[in-house]
């Protein structure tokens, strides 16, 4: 259809124009219409039916009545709009992003329990009487703060502390004698060229020092050589040695304190070894408080301070007895401490039915 409008429009166009003359057109390729439009016809050979200008002119205005016809149909023809197709834009829903819910976690504040403090124990230091150095008491548990409670447990440590004794001590009451053997120690002079020491049996030391009453032997070291005596004493002689003869290094000795029918004592110390022998009487009358077996740091002769203890290795004391017969624990054990609070010397468990071992412990 465009192609046929195209025609008539342009048919027309050479009847406005006013399409010129009749002595234009004839067997020749051009035909001058009007000298503003040039209709080139491409054709070398007479237009066949066409005999003169105004049968030409006949034609083409019949051609244009029906060109100009054929264009007045078409342009009463109700054009068809085209209505773009509706687009909808798509509906974009957003996404609902709903928060996470954080719960703030509990803390809850630690229960701080303040520790529990427990006073130190002390250990009250009995004095001795103003004839006794108090450096020679022994330091012994308040029996007014000490509780025991049956049944007994074996102690993994000495139930007692003291700065010159260690062994062991009953203070049941009412002993009437007491004994034990020992091996006099051999002391290396070497790492205490001047020291003592001195192993005893005895009572009422632990419990009434002013009653003391004690045999045995003394052990000493001057100028790095060692020498040894048996040896007794009591309270009334002011604690002071009484040698009887001389021992040696290596001897049996037995001891014992006992208390006669009138009430007063005696003491005995033996040399198995060497035979010799000496007993002591003593005419006071006092009650037997305590039994001890102790291996002591001795007080220097005539002063109140202590001899420095002279390193005697180990000494065993065996068959050890009391009467009335008790029976020793641990708990009855005595430690040696030093002024530092380190132990000095250290007793054994009691093995079979009366023997321990105290041990020399070495400064470290």
């Amino acid at each position: 259809m465009g192609g046929g409008i195209a025609a008539a429009v342009a048919i027309a166009a050479i009847e406005i124009a006013g399409v010129g003359g009749p002595d234009v057109l004839s067997s020749g390729t051009v035909a001058r219409v009007n000298p503003h439009f040039v209709v080139q016809t491409g054709v070398t050979a007479p237009i066949v039916g066409v005999t003169s200008a105004q049968a030409m002119e006949d034609m083409l205005r019949v051609h244009f009545r029906d060109a100009l016809t054929k264009v007045r149909s078409l342009s009463s023809e109700t054009p068809t709009t085209l209505v773009p197709p509706t687009t909808t834009p798509p509906t974009t829903i957003p996404p609902t992003t709903i928060p996470p819910t954080t719960t703030p976690p509990t803390t809850t504040p630690p229960t701080t329990t303040p520790p529990t403090t427990t006073p130190p124990t002390t250990i009250p230091v009995k004095q001795a009487p103003a004839h006794l150095p108090a450096a020679h008491a022994p330091v012994k548990p308040d029996p007014a703060t000490t509780t025991t409670t049956a049944p007994v447990t074996v102690a993994a440590t000495p139930g007692l502390s003291s700065m010159n004794w260690s062994g062991y001590v009953l203070a049941s009451g009412g002993y009437q004698e007491v004994s034990a053997e020992w091996t006099v120690p051999a002391l290396d002079c070497a790492v205490v060229p001047n020291g003592s020491t001195s192993d005893w049996v005895g009572v009422n030391g632990w419990v009434d020092p002013s009653d003391l009453f004690q045999a045995g032997t003394e052990s000493t070291c001057a100028g790095g050589a060692q020498s040894n005596s048996a040896v007794w004493s009591d309270g009334a002689l002011g604690f002071a040695w009484q040698d009887q003869f001389t021992v040696s290094a290596g001897d049996l000795i037995d001891a014992e304190v006992q208390q006669s029918a009138a009430g007063t004592w005696t003491a005995t110390v033996s040399d198995l070894t060497s035979g010799q022998s000496a007993t002591a009487s003593e005419t006071v009358v006092f009650a037997g408080s305590s039994a001890e077996w102790v291996a002591e740091d001795s007080g220097a002769q005539g002063s109140s301070v202590l001899a420095p203890l002279a390193d005697f290795g180990s000494v065993t004391f065996s068959n050890v007895s009391a009467s009335p017969q008790s029976v020793l624990a641990y708990s009855d054990a005595i430690e040696m401490l030093r002024a530092n609070g380190s132990t000095a010397a250290l007793p054994s468990q009691i093995a079979g039915t009366g023997l321990f071992t105290v041990s020399y412990e070495p400064q470290s």
